[in-house]
């Protein structure tokens, strides 16, 4: 832990799921913490961590192709619960159209056995 608070952050701006996840993780450290940039972007932090500005914390899913090329390297922080889930939500006196049940069936079927982001094998949207 003392070495990701000596390290200088690339992170997402406030009001983001993804800062948002990181601040929980980092809930009893945000006073150590040297935050040098917020970015509105995605993109914009993982560019800004490829230049070697400091470290970042996005999504393994956004980080997939860094990762591959070697651009970036992941951090095991076991000590940290950077999980994240999502939901879905509809007024439940509204119709659900085909289209939606459909939506919904597929995002089951592709995240059911996947416990990270960059598990997700997002070829199968793009070819359903």
């Amino acid at each position: 832990m003392q070495q990701l608070l000596a390290e200088p952050w690339i992170l997402r701006e406030k009001g983001s799921g993804t800062r948002e996840t990181f601040d929980r993780a980092f809930h009893n450290y945000h006073s150590q913490l040297n935050i040098r940039l917020e970015l509105e972007h995605t993109e914009a932090v993982k560019r800004t961590v490829e230049s070697g500005l400091g470290i970042g914390c996005i999504s393994r899913l956004a980080l997939k192709d860094a990762f591959r090329r070697g651009s970036l390297v992941p951090v095991n922080t076991p000590a940290l619960d950077l999980g994240r889930y999502f939901y879905f939500l509809w007024h439940k006196q509204k119709y659900q159209t085909t289209g939606m049940r459909e939506f919904l069936a597929l995002c089951k079927s592709i995240t059911a056995d996947v416990s990270r982001s960059d598990e997700v094998n997002l070829t199968r949207i793009i070819k359903e």
